[in-house]
């Protein structure tokens, strides 16, 4: 990188830059006097070597930041899903719940008119002749003969 200090050069050593110091680190160990130089085209080069990792390191981060981003939204829409999910489920419950509730409720009635003895309705004359009166009525033909026998009337 850098050109080789003068004392480096001289006894074949090599000569890396001590961060800290701004001398080589050979010259810090010996404690020598140090000239140790970057050219123009040197600097230049670590400049622009530490802007491009600069703009990489920019660009990772809006990586990061827009993973975020959509890692956030795919956890909202997650949670609306989820949600909507169980008013759903809500929904068929009581939708199963009401349509039991029907079917007990008519089971019920159909039990309860099975068991019932039948009762004529109020308004229905027809019905309210006993066992005895249909019997007699059903032996009573139209041609006025009961049982179907001519002269029985």
């Amino acid at each position: 990188m850098p050109t080789v200090c003068s004392e480096c050069k001289k006894h074949n050593r090599r000569c890396r830059v001590h961060v800290s110091s701004g001398r080589c680190g050979e010259c810090n160990e010996h404690n020598s006097r140090c000239d140790i130089r970057f050219t123009a085209a040197e600097f230049r080069r670590l400049v622009s070597e530490k802007q491009k990792l600069q703009a990489e390191i920019d660009k990772s981060l809006q990586a990061q930041m827009e993973a975020l981003e959509s890692l956030r939204t795919a956890r909202a829409r997650e949670d609306r899903l989820r949600k909507q999910m169980e008013l759903v489920d809500k929904r068929g419950s009581e939708a199963i719940a009401v349509e039991e509730r029907g079917i007990l409720e008519h089971e019920a009635e159909e039990a309860l008119l099975s068991s019932a003895p039948f009762e004529p309705l109020p308004w229905d004359d027809r019905l309210l002749l006993s066992p005895g009166d249909w019997s007699s009525l059903w032996d009573l033909g139209t041609d006025g003969t009961v049982g179907g026998v001519p002269g029985n009337a």
